[in-house]
């Protein structure tokens, strides 16, 4: 019934993910002639025990004995793990102050700064930066989450149960979440990235935050002049310059002139590179080698150590595996290099770039035919938007449920966020789910796209109409006005009351 993000007449808010470690695991010592008692701090503690009925389709009911120590949920049970027992503590199972209902209610209703602020006192679990402007000039961003203060420790491994010395002491208070109105620069923004600055002394999270190549792009856009137009947004907003490859590209292309390949697909390939301008463009084979490269690369350093089943599992991480390469690229001299398959050998960044090179042109080979020139971002990196029945082709033929393939630009490290799953490169998976363009002086000439259509039919008109504009990078008006809704208004809708 809210408008989670958006506008009223007086204010406008945006969200991104904070990424805050919200949640904790714990060893528990259980004893063994009583698996319902833990210790804790010395003493043998009762766990809370509950049985719940599962009715599952077809008739069956399944009963399970779930388990909670005073932290939260037994979860071990769920995938056994031997000799060791697990719990967890998330924000979210916490009796408090959460309620973000209650927070977007008022965010609909906020008319300033104040109320705004008033409005995020009570969402916690959902943990959003949420950006603000209002129609006065004002704009801000505040980090609405629920940060928990710890005894001990960040959360980042298993912590042990019994000792009692890596308890909550509750969550930050509110004053004391990172928050900025009206900057000395002239703009706030985010995306997704860490929240503070090192110097901030709370902890947040060490890993939930994402790499900061998309906020890089969208400070030094906002940095380059004093006053955008609608058109400067609607450019950003389709921005495919990468400030990633921008990182790896100079040191790659130098490490591979410095191999001076002597193959003719590989020669190619490397002035394909060292010509490209680290735009993620449909059209340019470059970024499908660039993207390509980067999974080679993690594969050729880290499988080896991990193994062929920890790095499958890894690799879906699509986080965990942008910090990881960050991470590499930064330290030329990590033992990940080294093979472990190679005794009498060590390995260096070099080698692992090299053979990461190879392995990229010979999954793109196999993939996409001998000819590098044929390698265009677009053939691989498509959006095609999946009905919940389409995967039947029948009834896909019959009804046309599936839209797509699109062609698309960008990556997961462009500021219009196009990811795909790493483990089965390039189609696209995750992307923005709207765009908007707000006018603070007129509502009416705001502007906004959705991926799909207003209506969920496939036999309605409305079903995909939006979807060729949002490829395209084009808009629909956003009318607000009652004056500007009825002159535009193609369907009425009359509610009457007995």
């Amino acid at each position: 019934p809210f408008v989670v993000a958006g506008h009223n007449s007086d204010i406008a808010w945006g969200m991104t993910n904070v990424g805050v470690d919200d949640l904790d695991f714990y060893i528990e010592k259980v004893s063994a002639d009583k698996p319902d008692r833990y210790l804790y701090r010395g003493e043998w503690k009762k766990m809370e025990v509950r049985k719940e009925i599962i009715s599952v389709k077809g008739g069956t009911k399944v009963e399970r004995t779930l388990r909670f120590t005073h932290r939260g949920p037994v979860i071990s049970e769920i995938k056994k793990l031997e000799n060791i027992t697990v719990s967890m503590r998330w924000l979210g199972n916490e009796k408090g102050k959460d309620n973000v209902f209650r927070s977007i209610y008022l965010l609909n209703r906020a008319k300033d700064w104040t109320g705004f602020k008033d409005a995020l006192t009570s969402f916690l679990s959902t943990s959003q930066n949420i950006n603000y402007a209002d129609t006065k000039g004002n704009i801000g961003i505040y980090c609405a989450a629920g940060i928990p203060v710890r005894d001990r420790g960040d959360g980042m491994a298993l912590s042990p149960g019994w000792t009692g010395e890596y308890e909550w002491k509750g969550v930050l208070p509110f004053e004391q979440k990172p928050n900025s109105y009206n900057p000395a620069k002239g703009f706030v923004s985010s995306a997704n990235n860490r929240t503070a600055g090192p110097s901030y002394r709370h902890h947040i999270s060490r890993w939930g935050f994402a790499v900061p190549y998309r906020i890089d792009r969208i400070n030094e856009l906002l940095a380059s002049k004093e006053k955008f137009s609608v058109e400067d947004f609607k450019q950003m907003h389709l921005d495919v310059e990468s400030s990633f490859a921008r990182m790896v590209l100079g040191e790659l292309v130098g490490e591979l002139k410095r191999a001076a390949p002597t193959g003719e697909k590989e020669r190619k390939v490397l002035t394909l590179l060292e010509k490209w301008d680290g735009a993620m463009t449909p059209d340019s084979p470059a970024p499908t080698i660039f993207d390509a490269f980067v999974l080679e690369f993690l594969k050729e350093t880290l499988a080896d150590e991990m193994g062929d089943e920890l790095f499958a599992d890894f690799i879906k991480e699509r986080g965990t595996s942008q910090h990881a390469f960050r991470n590499l690229w930064k330290n030329k001299k990590s033992v990940w290099f080294d093979r472990t398959s190679t005794a009498d050998k060590k390995e260096g960044f070099s080698d692992i770039s090299l053979s990461g090179f190879s392995g990229a042109i010979k999954r793109l080979s196999e993939l996409m035919g001998g000819n590098p020139d044929k390698w265009q971002w677009g053939k691989v990196h498509t959006l095609t938007l999946q009905h919940p029945l389409g995967s039947v082709k029948l009834l896909d033929f019959l009804f046309n449920l599936n839209r797509g393939p699109y062609p698309l630009g960008g990556s997961y490290h462009t500021i219009p966020q196009f990811a795909y799953k790493n483990e089965a490169p390039f189609a696209v998976v995750h992307g923005p789910s709207q765009r908007h363009i707000y006018d603070l002086s007129d509502w009416d000439k705001s502007l906004s796209i959705i991926p799909t259509g207003n209506s969920g039919i496939p036999a309605s008109g409305h079903y995909c109409d939006q979807t060729g504009l949002f490829a395209n990078g084009e808009y629909h008006p956003d009318h607000f006005s009652r004056t500007a809704v009825e002159k535009n208004a193609v369907y009425t809708m009359t509610l009457r009351g007995e």
